[in-house]
C-alpha cells in the first residue's frame, strides 16, 4: 500500500507571486525524490474558520467533518465478498 503524505503551504501575509514560487520549490523537491503530486487546492477565503451560534446550532446536523481524499483511500476497507462470508462467522 502505498504512503501518502499531505503538504500545507500557509502563508497569509505574502504576496500571491511569492506563494506560488514556494509551492514550485516544493514541487521540484518532492518530484525530484520521486514523489507524485495527486492534487493541489486553493481555499482562498474557504479556509476561515467560523463558530457556531446558538441560532445556527439547530444547522450543526448539515455539517460534516472533512476528511481529506488521501484519507478515505488509507482508511478504506473492502466488503467481505459473499462466498468468503460463511467461512469467516
Amino acid at each position: 500500500m502505498p504512503l501518502y503524505k499531505q503538504v500545507l503551504l500557509t502563508n497569509l501575509k505574502s504576496p500571491p507571486k511569492d506563494v506560488a514560487r514556494v509551492f514550485q520549490d516544493c514541487a521540484s523537491i518532492i518530484t525530484s525524490q520521486g514523489g507524485v503530486i495527486r492534487s493541489t487546492e486553493n481555499r482562498g477565503g474557504e479556509a476561515r474558520r467560523t463558530f457556531s451560534t446558538p441560532r445556527t446550532s439547530e444547522k450543526r446536523h448539515s455539517f460534516k467533518q472533512y476528511v481529506p481524499e488521501w484519507k478515505r483511500d488509507a482508511l478504506f476497507e473492502p466488503d467481505v465478498p459473499m462466498h468468503l462470508q460463511d467461512k469467516i462467522k
